[in-house]
């Protein structure tokens, strides 16, 4: 998808320039296209910083709205008793100027009421902007690793001059700090209008660069910058803020009273180097921007899908591209390449590098599946496949029809010692625990306040025989040849469906999973599950692009309509994975186009099925006694929707040995158990 991001509000300002260039990167990194702009294009969706204080800043974020074009703003400043940056700093031109950051604020309230949504640089900010701005979405905007943002030239530690470097305005605060160390200590800092060559220059050259607070009373730690020179290896010393920033733990903090002394000792530490280095891939693999950005970047397009209908239709108007950047990309070929990889590199790092972890709602059944051949080949290079065997007739079933029975995975005895350890196991009170009010109730308890309750990962792995489930060799073999490549289990997941409640869980409408480019989920039930108690169940072949296509044209000729929908257009449609129920919405007619294909999948404890849930898929609420079923998800590589269900891995030491040691079962499991504890 093509996004704009508008400067013209900042007077195209270099100030900018590192945020800008962050925000590029990221959205490039997630397969998107990203223009910087002065101007507003219309019909297309635009970030716009913060910064409205004159009308022309204004004017063409109201003009632009009425032409089609749909807004993100980013809000960069605190919001203190009803104004930005209030009290903040007491004696300083600018950020004392109390008119000023009034006008500011009450402009960026004129600007809100043409946007979608609302991301912050700071997760304390969010609850002061969501209560000046309830009727907007506002979210924290985290400061991830991106490719090609590293600016600054590498200097080996005898080229490196300058003892500290500074970027920023230079309130009296800082200004204290920086004179105190020039007594002892070559010091430099950027003035107004510093040029970027000279800063980036200032940068490469410099042995500890410096994070300095406004002033006593700034609690809110400056994310940008930590971000550039976390991206540009540089050594960053930081004065410790009271308030948390995802980005801490990848650098050094020194307590305001102890900073000097430690500054001091700094140009001592030998490693100076090798510690920048080591902070830099530890960030690198920890805060992918691509798994990061792309739940925001859904929320808010769905918020401008929903709004579109007080619209006309406008078709996209394409305005010139910057000087500085490339045309757009067509399709998802460009972002594919099926070159080798060292196996030295991560494939956390190889799909950033790809751009292909992001799922997108506007992504096609055909380009999906291309994009899922080129990751598998990705994974290939980096670990070679099994020489495991499959079942080649149950590979082509599970290919055509999208779910297969696999008979009783676990015997009733097995089934039965796993449902009593879950029976004793508190749980929480949501389909996934993540979502949940964060309190463990016993299941009788749970089973009053919800239609589910669910465990998190470690509860599931230390469970009796789930663990020997997940690796079973059949099964991998199966996911292996279905997948392409050797599986990532990215999930191992149990959960409860209650009886005895009126109103249905989300789960019990029919909807796709939009997990990975390709994906398998094994269904495992605990307790016996006749059609009417909890069963599964799922439109066969829906998966596929020309099923789908064969029941859209049966439907339009039962109905004597040429108004055929194209199965392509089908896939991506409906936003949301397809769930029909949604407020205001159309439903969908899945019962009318797809009840041939419905297949209802029962079993005794202990029976198992393997499905694509990219096929449309539905629980089904129990109606006399709870049902209890694992599953066990199984795809190409770490993506959003392992972050956002915020699994930590179960030390491999609290298994026991259950989970082999050797080269397959440490890629398999590398996301849910951790090898080194």
């Amino acid at each position: 998808m093509r996004f704009y991001l508008h400067t013209g509000n900042h007077n195209s300002n270099g100030d900018i320039a590192d945020t800008i260039s962050f925000l590029r990167c990221a959205l490039q990194d997630c397969g998107h296209t990203a223009y910087v702009s002065p101007g507003i294009a219309p019909g297309q969706v635009h970030i716009v910083l913060e910064h409205f204080v004159e009308e022309r800043h204004l004017l063409p974020i109201v003009e632009g709205h009425a032409s089609g074009a749909r807004f993100i703003l980013i809000g960069t400043e605190p919001i203190v008793d009803g104004c930005f940056n209030r009290g903040i700093v007491e004696q300083h031109q600018h950020y004392s100027n109390a008119d000023y950051w009034k006008l500011r604020f009450d402009s960026f309230r004129v600007a809100a009421n043409y946007a979608e949504a609302i991301w912050v640089l700071a997760e304390s900010m969010v609850d002061d902007y969501q209560r000046a701005f309830p009727n907007l979405p506002v979210r924290f905007l985290p400061h991830g690793y991106v490719s090609k943002f590293k600016t600054v030239r590498d200097r080996p530690e005898c080229e490196r001059d300058i003892d500290f470097y500074f970027s920023g305005a230079i309130t009296e605060h800082r200004e204290g700090i920086l004179n105190a160390l020039r007594t002892k200590h070559r010091v430099m800092y950027n003035h107004q209008g510093t040029p970027e060559y000279l800063r980036l220059d200032f940068v490469s050259r410099s042995k500890v660069c410096l994070a300095l607070r406004l002033s006593e009373r700034n609690d809110i730690p400056s994310v940008s910058r930590m971000h550039f020179h976390l991206l540009n290896k540089s050594y960053l010393l930081q004065e410790k803020y009271a308030l948390a920033c995802p980005l801490d733990p990848f650098v050094q903090h020194v307590a305001p009273g102890e900073f000097l002394d430690w500054a001091h000792a700094e140009l001592s530490t030998p490693n100076r180097r090798e510690i920048a280095e080591a902070r830099h891939e530890q960030f690198r693999l920890s805060m992918p921007m691509t798994q990061l950005l792309p739940p925001l970047l859904d929320e808010a397009l769905a918020s401008i899908g929903a709004s579109s209908h007080r619209l006309p239709h406008l078709e996209p108007q394409a305005s010139a591209p910057q000087p500085d950047m490339p045309a757009p990309e067509s399709g998802v070929a460009a972002a594919v390449s099926p070159e080798v990889v060292s196996p030295s590199v991560s494939i956390d790092s190889v799909i950033a590098e790809a751009g292909l972890n992001a799922i997108h709602d506007e992504l096609s059944a055909r380009q999906r599946d291309r994009v899922a051949e080129a990751m598998a080949k990705k994974v290939n290079a980096i670990i070679p496949p099994s020489q495991r065997n499959t079942d080649p007739d149950a590979l082509h079933g599970l290919r055509e029809l999208g779910v297969l029975s696999l008979g009783h995975a676990l015997s009733a005895g097995q089934a039965e010692e796993v449902a009593r350890y879950f029976r004793r196991t508190p749980c929480y009170d949501t389909h996934v625990p993540t979502y949940s009010d964060g309190i463990a109730r016993d299941v009788e308890a749970a089973a009053r306040h919800s239609v589910y309750g669910s465990y998190k990962l470690r509860q599931a792995l230390l469970a009796p025989h789930l663990v020997e489930l997940a690796l079973n060799p059949d099964v991998l073999a199966l996911c292996e040849g279905y997948l392409g490549c050797l599986p990532t289990i990215y999930s191992v997941h149990v959960w409860w469906t209650f009886a005895g409640h009126a109103r249905p869980g989300l789960t019990h409408g029919f909807h796709r999973d939009q997990d990975d480019h390709r994906f398998l989920s094994m269904f495992t039930y605990l307790t016996d599950v006749p059609e009417g108690e909890g069963h599964i169940e799922v439109y066969a072949g829906t998966h596929r692009l020309d099923v789908v296509q064969q029941s859209l044209d049966d439907h339009a000729r039962k109905h004597g309509t040429m108004n055929v929908v194209d199965a392509e257009r089908f896939f991506p449609q409906y936003t949301g994975n397809g769930y029909d129920d949604h407020s205001g919405k159309v439903p969908i007619p899945y019962d009318e186009l797809f009840e041939p294909l419905r297949a209802p999948l029962t079993g005794s404890a202990g029976t198992a099925f393997i499905a694509d849930t990219f096929a449309l898929h539905r629980g089904t609420p129990p109606s006399r006694r709870h049902r209890l079923a694992c599953w066990i998800r199984y795809g190409l590589a770490k993506h959003p929707v392992f972050v956002l269900d915020r699994n930590q891995p179960v030390p491999a030491s609290e298994l026991r040995g259950r989970v082999p040691q050797d080269r397959e079962s440490d890629w398999v499991t590398r996301l849910i158990v951790d090898r080194t504890r």
